[in-house]
């Protein structure tokens, strides 16, 4: 192979390695390892102790009259604490994450 034949075939290495590194989008780890917490009938927790991004409880619960009802709280950073309030016994909760 001459001079610049391996040139040319370096270069074209080297663009298209560059090529593919500007394709790719950075990572983004939604939160993990959460817990949910009900506190009684009047509130339900969440708390995220991994990954980035935030993550938020929510819960449907049954209130006086036997109706269900949900609840939502607050989007809260990894490490923090989402709350959602509620007024009766909760049936189902869970959490939801965003990166």
């Amino acid at each position: 192979m001459r001079l610049r034949e391996r040139a040319a075939a370096i270069a074209a290495a080297i663009l298209s390695a560059g090529l593919v590194l500007s394709t790719t989008t950075p990572a983004h780890a939604v939160p993990d390892n959460c817990t949910v917490n009900t506190y009684g009938v009047w509130m339900v927790t969440s708390t995220c102790t991994t990954g980035t991004g935030e993550h938020r409880v929510s819960a449907i619960y049954t209130n006086s009259g036997g109706h269900p009802q949900s609840a939502t709280g607050n989007w809260a950073p990894v490490g923090g604490q989402s709350v959602a309030y509620t007024s009766g016994y909760v049936t189902y909760s869970w959490v939801e994450k965003r990166g």
